[in-house]
């Protein structure tokens, strides 16, 4: 008998895990609330199970100008005792109440007594000064909030940061998280990151914020520009600065074997009522495409056959409407068709008297030639919506000055991206209507059990404008071969050359004009230099606005497990002893 229950209570000991009664950190909670001086008030919230030690402690170190003040802590609620001189090896009873702190060589140890075994809630409150910095160009910050090598791992993490009056949003801030397995995030006007899998010893949590737009009225600055320090904390991390020039989210393929994992066991308790769930969402959908004000998914692209047009040719230009117009026809299968709206348009205006070419030389030894654009009018009577919604960027990004510069022009693209991509697609609409309304596109809808989606079909019309476009661009890039000198014409060339930048194409064109006409850029509004000036310009806008609007923007998405160099505060250790 004594056999048979041995053998039981070694199979329930095999069967069962071992429970621990070591200490455990449950959740951190870090507050973060930014003053307009760029000083910080943080507070962090820490649930431990407490089994053994006689305190807790938070290692404080690189704090370069930064001042701690305003130190309390807060022990289930209730105010602890301040005393000075922490002592370490103080008993548990000397420490219970109380906390204090220790000098370090790199800066502070804040300690706090345990008091009371088990279920323990700290608050630890302070202030730091000179938290956020001026870059050579932007204001910053850059904080370690979790260390690495804690004694303890911590099932949840959350930091929320916000700056008092102010929404933080990817519209004037841009953030990347490193250390951990996790995402950081914009919400409610806040940043906020959060862990996906348990923080080890080998974890911490270091956030990187770059502000758009002068927010604080901080004096705390460092020699580098925020390129440099995004460099430095991009060093070892997931995170790319080459795929869009201003690095952004990026999930570790790290996280992907556990995710994996986790997932399979967690199906295999809840793949029934998974299905069930699945079963009605699919009936509910069946219900839900049945209604007649359900839109479903639309395509906004139209197919180009350039290959059955290879080389023919079509001789005039193919539309006579607004540019704007043909949107739908060139939002896909022209490259970079923005990036071409914008030189077609700065083409036009410059044929127009709305803008001029400004030339400046600068430098001490070597004189470089620099153009921006001068706004003749504070407005421009079009009936084209999409241009004049850039005509007004054009304006806003001049900031009052009447003068446009490559670099106001490539910001305004990089803080309005939002803006931009939202108009763009309205604009494109309304390029869609009218083109059907003309009779030269045709929406189709197919609808199924459980979907429903339009698509744009040419028309025999339609066709025959997407066929004349490819064919002009073909006409275009030949045209030295195709005409002789007689057929030179100033005001026709120019609005080529409209077209051409609509089509991406003016350095091709460039050269077949001046093998025809030489003389053609004395005489025409645009002189070879004005045009390499425009694709700059068009170039840049493009560039930065693509960057701020990819996943590798900063803003916001997954964290990455390495990086962070160059941060503030923070170290290694901590925990409890």
């Amino acid at each position: 008998m004594k056999k048979i229950k041995l053998i039981i209570l070694s199979i329930i000991l095999l069967l069962f895990p071992t429970i621990s009664f070591a200490t455990e950190l449950e959740s951190v909670n870090i507050n973060v609330k930014l003053e307009q001086e760029g000083d910080a008030i943080l507070t962090n919230e820490y649930n431990y199970y407490d089994d053994e030690g006689t305190e807790h402690y938070i290692v404080m170190g690189n704090l370069s100008d930064s001042e701690i003040m305003d130190y309390v802590v807060y022990y289930n609620n209730k105010p602890m005792e301040f005393v000075d001189n922490w002592n370490t090896s103080w008993s548990f009873e000397e420490k219970s109440g109380k906390y204090g702190f220790v000098e370090t060589n790199n800066g502070y140890e804040l300690c706090y007594g345990i008091s009371e075994y088990g279920n323990n809630n700290f608050v630890v409150q302070y202030k730091l000064t000179n938290f956020v910095k001026n870059s050579d160009d932007y204001q910053f910050f850059n904080w370690k909030f979790i260390n690495d090598k804690l004694s303890e791992d911590i099932d949840r993490v959350k930091v929320e940061i916000e700056v008092e009056n102010y929404d933080l949003s990817y519209e004037n801030s841009k953030i990347w998280a490193f250390g951990y397995d996790g995402e950081i995030n914009f919400e409610n006007g806040k940043i906020v990151a959060e862990n996906n899998r348990q923080f080890k010893d080998t974890n911490y949590l270091t956030i990187l914020t770059q502000f758009t737009e002068p927010i604080f009225s901080t004096s705390s600055s460092v020699n580098k520009s925020f390129e440099e320090i995004q460099k430095e904390a991009f060093e070892g991390s997931s995170y790319t600065i080459d795929e869009s020039g201003k690095g952004g989210k990026s999930k570790s393929d790290e996280s992907k074997p556990s995710t994996h994992i986790a997932a399979s066991s967690v199906f295999k308790f809840l793949g029934p009522i998974i299905l069930l769930i699945t079963g009605l969402l699919l009936s509910w959908q069946s219900k839900r495409v049945k209604k007649d004000n359900y839109k479903g998914t639309e395509s906004n692209y139209i197919k180009v056959d350039r290959k059955s047009n290879k080389g023919l040719y079509y001789r005039e230009i193919p539309y006579s409407g607004n540019l704007g117009d043909l949107l739908i026809m060139l939002n896909g299968k022209w490259p970079k068709y923005l990036e071409n709206y914008i030189s077609a348009y700065f083409l036009k205006w410059i044929q127009e008297k709305k803008i001029e070419t400004v030339k400046d030389k600068s430098g001490i030894v070597f004189k470089k030639e620099k153009i921006s654009f001068k706004i003749l009018e504070d407005n421009i009577n079009t009936t084209d919506a999409f241009e004049n919604y850039l005509y007004n960027a054009v304006l806003s990004a001049a900031k009052g000055k009447g003068i446009l510069e490559a670099k106001d022009f490539k910001s305004w693209a990089s803080k309005n991206h939002v803006d931009l991509t939202s108009s763009v697609a309205d604009f494109t609409d309304l390029s869609k209507n009218l083109f059907e309304d003309l009779g030269y596109v045709n929406l189709e809808t197919k609808v199924n059990r459980f979907s429903k989606h339009t698509k744009i079909l040419l028309t025999s019309k339609g066709q025959e404008l997407m066929d004349n476009l490819v064919r002009f661009e073909n006409y275009l890039k030949d045209y030295s071969l195709l005409n002789t000198r007689d057929s030179y014409n100033v005001h026709i060339w120019d609005n080529y050359m409209i077209y051409a930048a609509l089509l991406g194409i003016t350095k091709e064109v460039e050269k077949e004009f001046e093998k025809l006409y030489p003389d053609y850029y004395n005489e025409t509004y645009y002189d070879l230099e004005t045009i390499f000036w425009i694709r700059i310009f068009s170039s840049g806008f493009y560039s930065s606005y693509s960057s701020a609007a990819s996943p590798s923007s900063g803003a916001g998405g997954f964290s990455s497990l390495g990086g962070g160099g160059g941060s503030f505060g923070g170290g290694s250790g901590g925990g409890t002893r």
